[in-house]
């Protein structure tokens, strides 16, 4: 049932599951010249900068990937004698894209290696013994804030010297200095290991563009981007551009906190939106925000009053993905 998957043209995964069969989304090349158009002079050039840096991964590539990082956890596997691990599954993943990455990961191990044994776990899992692994997948690690509270989180509860792995194809440097920090509170002689995987580093937008184009460019987002523009919610967060990546998935746009979301939407750099952002953040108006938007992602389309920067739809990640 298996063997076909993995062979040189990745192309039979995508002709397998409908779920991902949901067209392009990468870089439009019409609106990126009406974007271009519609922005402000000072900022073009860096509106330019922007874009042709920008990385967009597509679901092939992403498969490819993911596909190493779970041939190398086979090898550790093999190499440590295990024919059984657990996939922990954190409060949030059945509305996270961890489920998703379970589901391929299940089937590349099936090819891979038959009869390793898979066991989805919660908290309330008592069985874990000490040298267990435990795995955590997931598809891109920016900060490494939230995989750190899940690893805290698995010691605490297991209360064991186990092996945690990361089972993950995008990883930031920070990602993984986040990830090998023990804290000294915690008495448990734990292991962490990494799967083969891309650092993203060399996505970041420093890389780019210098400190005052950043410095530009933030300001005309108010210097921040918001939770509570479609919330309405009392959670602002005061952010430039600075240390970002300009990467995003065919399955996800990150939220604002790792990825310029409110730029891909469409939200266009100029004196129109830079003033709706000042009268939000000057007001606190929590009415409807007429933004000017012309999506940069291909088949994505917003509703200007209504952009979700905390967890933007389109691309539309997997778990809501029919």
């Amino acid at each position: 049932m298996f063997s076909f998957l993995f062979e040189e043209d990745i192309n039979k995964i995508l002709n397998r599951y409908k779920i991902d069969k949901l067209g392009d989304y990468s870089l439009d090349k019409k609106n990126i010249k009406e974007f271009i158009k519609e922005s402000d002079d000072e900022v073009k050039g860096i509106v330019r900068k922007i874009i042709k840096n920008t990385k967009y991964v597509d679901f092939k590539e992403f498969m490819r990937n993911l596909y190493k990082s779970v041939k190398d956890l086979v090898k550790k596997l093999k190499e440590k004698k295990k024919g059984l691990f657990y996939v922990y599954k954190t409060k949030d993943f059945d509305n996270k894209s961890n489920k998703w990455i379970y589901k391929y990961m299940k089937i590349m191990i099936k090819h891979l290696e038959p009869n390793i044994k898979i066991i989805l776990i919660d908290d309330k899992y008592k069985k874990i013994k000490t040298d267990d692994f435990v795995i955590l997948p997931d598809d891109c690690i920016y900060s490494g804030s939230q995989i750190r509270n899940n690893i805290n989180d698995i010691i605490k509860k297991f209360k064991k010297n186990i092996n945690i792995y990361i089972l993950c194809p995008y990883i930031s440097s920070q990602g993984i200095s986040r990830i090998l920090y023990k804290d000294s509170e915690i008495p448990y002689d734990y292991n962490i290991f990494i799967s083969n995987h891309i650092n993203i580093n060399k996505y970041v937008i420093n890389n780019f563009i210098n400190p005052e184009e950043i410095k530009i460019i933030s300001g005309y987002y108010g210097n921040l981007q918001m939770k509570d523009i479609i919330n309405n919610e009392d959670d602002i967060y005061y952010t430039d551009f600075s240390g970002v990546y300009l990467i995003y998935f065919n399955h996800k746009l990150a939220d604002y906190a790792s990825t310029i979301s409110l730029f891909y939407i469409g939200v266009v750099p100029n004196k129109y939106n830079k003033k709706i952002f000042e009268k939000r953040v000057k007001t606190g108006n929590k009415g409807k925000l007429n933004f000017q938007v012309i999506p940069l992602i291909s088949n994505c389309i917003y509703n200007k009053s209504n952009i979700n920067v905390n967890s933007p739809i389109c691309p539309p990640p997997p778990y809501k993905r029919i």
